[in-house]
Order: C-alpha cells, then structure tokens, then sequence
C-alpha cells in the first residue's frame, strides 16, 4: 500500500480518497467523467449500426448515420477528457520527495496557467 499525498497542502490522504480532509481539494481527475461518458455513448452507437444492419435490405440510411453520428461524438467525450486529465497539474502524489518539487499552496505558481518564476 503506497503512502499518497495531497498536492495543494501536501498532507497525508486515504489511498482512493475524492477530497483532502485537511484542505477540501478535489484528488479525482477531472475529465474521467467525460471519458467514461464517452465511451458509454460510443457503445450506444453500436444499435444503430445494429438496426441498420438488419434494415439493410430497406435501402434505409438514417440508422447508419445516426450511429456515425453517435460514435464520433462518443470518440469526441473521450479525446476532450483526456485532454482535461493531461492538462491538469497532478492532484495526488504518491512519492513523499516529490512533495518539495510542488509550489505551496496559494504561491503564483500553484495557480493553473501561472508562469513559471524564473529563478533570481
């Protein structure tokens, strides 16, 4: 069992825990309910090509479509929310000496889309 600890306040947190007790910072990732979302739609979009599988011989283009349709917004949710999970600053770290290498909490440098401070 790996020791994990918050990255805004850097205190000890519950392996698998959504919310620091010391601080109330967010540990999930966001962008993994997009995904999972993503893939749900992707799936769904498999009964339209069903039903136009069994309707082909309808000459009856609108399930196909329609799936299509379906499937690229599913593979869309899925792209964005790994695009939500890369970008964000890491909310656990599960090694204790990377903790000195993290800004403190409430420096310019922990907020999102800070520049970096160069060093004097």
């Amino acid at each position: 069992m790996a020791l994990e600890f918050c990255a805004s306040c850097k205190t000890k947190v519950e392996e698998g825990a959504v919310r620091c007790a010391s601080c109330g910072a967010d540990l999930y990732s966001p962008g993994i309910f997009q995904q999972v979302l993503g893939w749900v739609v992707v799936a769904l979009s498999l009964i339209p090509f069903a039903i136009s599988e069994v309707t082909s011989g309808e000459k009856d283009w609108r399930p196909l479509i329609t799936g299509a349709a379906v499937l690229v917004v599913g593979i869309a949710l899925v792209i964005t929310g790994r695009a939500r999970s890369r970008g964000a600053g890491p909310r656990v770290v599960r090694d204790q000496s990377l903790l000195s290498a993290l800004p403190a909490q409430g420096s310019p440098e922990a907020r999102p889309g800070a520049p970096p401070r160069e060093p004097s």
